[in-house]
């Protein structure tokens, strides 16, 4: 991979298919797509850009951190999350401050974590029973199902996974799935406590209906949805308030090109604030 007259170029042994792991980092506007031949070619309009723009916030860092952290890390925290909540339509008609349901932090996954915790110490405080269920597609990122044995299996939760078939050739599959993993679920009296949906799947990039599975949820009585959507800012339209779900998360240094590595939680407040404990893993001096 070299960089040419600021045109990324792929060579011909490279192809790719992963940009989640890649990470290029284009300029705000994409000149070429991918070309199938001898040499492909990733092609943006001055592909420095983004990365000149993240090196001058460093430089702000590093030549006084102090000033730095108290004067202008958390206004532009502020701008940047005022500029993703109108970029996801955040303005629930159950919401009281817009601004509070979205959180920078470093990672989809890192967000699933916060999610996942928060359900275990739900079990743990006892607002949970023993055998509540948290339900997950098949298709889950490694690293949610790693913290779903983690956070609910060790708090005595039981995780339900919606089996899809290898390849899904209809949204009716995914939607007929769900309804039975949800009915296996509250088989025995148990509550779904939370459904984990992704919006596009790591493995095989399925795009799920999940507008579709939170309606079943709502119908079904799940308490809450969280839409692991590591992939989907920037290659799938993603609005809060057509999609439903309580937790929404989407990684910005992935197809929204964003240096990485950031991405966004959106938490859906709510009069009874069930939620207002969530809590990244790594506890800080300051709360």
């Amino acid at each position: 991979m070299v960089l040419r007259n600021n045109v990324l170029i792929l060579r011909d042994w490279v192809v790719d298919v992963s940009h989640k792991s890649l990470r290029l980092l284009p300029s705000l506007q994409l000149r070429y797509g991918i070309e199938i031949g001898e040499i492909r070619v990733l092609g943006f309009d001055n592909i420095a850009s983004i990365i000149a723009a993240q090196h001058r916030w460093q430089l702000r860092f590093f030549r006084q951190p102090d000033h730095f952290y108290f004067n202008d890390l958390k206004t532009g925290i502020l701008q940047s999350r005022t500029l993703i909540k109108d970029l996801v339509n955040t303005d629930h008609p159950t919401s009281f401050c817009v601004i509070d349901e979205i959180s920078v932090v470093d990672n989809a996954t890192t967000n699933a974590a916060i999610i996942l915790q928060h359900t275990a110490w739900n079990f743990c405080e006892g607002r949970f029973q023993k055998g509540d269920i948290v339900l997950m597609l098949h298709y889950a990122y490694g690293a949610v199902k790693k913290s779903m044995e983690a956070y609910v299996n060790r708090a005595r939760g039981n995780v339900v996974e919606v089996p899809l078939p290898f390849l899904v050739n209809s949204n009716n599959e995914i939607v007929s799935e769900f309804r039975k993993a949800l009915e296996r679920g509250k088989s025995n009296g148990n509550r779904v406590r939370l459904a984990v949906i992704d919006h596009v799947t790591s493995m095989l990039c399925l795009v799920i209906p999940i507008k579709d599975l939170i309606q079943i949820c709502r119908e079904e009585g799940v308490d809450q949805v969280f839409v692991d959507a590591a992939h989907s800012i920037g290659c799938t339209d993603v609005d809060m308030k057509e999609i439903d779900a309580n937790f929404y998360t989407s990684n910005l240094h992935k197809w929204f090109f964003c240096p990485p590595s950031i991405a966004f939680l959106y938490t859906r407040r709510n009069p009874k604030g069930s939620s207002s404990d969530l809590h990244h893993p790594v506890v800080s001096h300051e709360g």
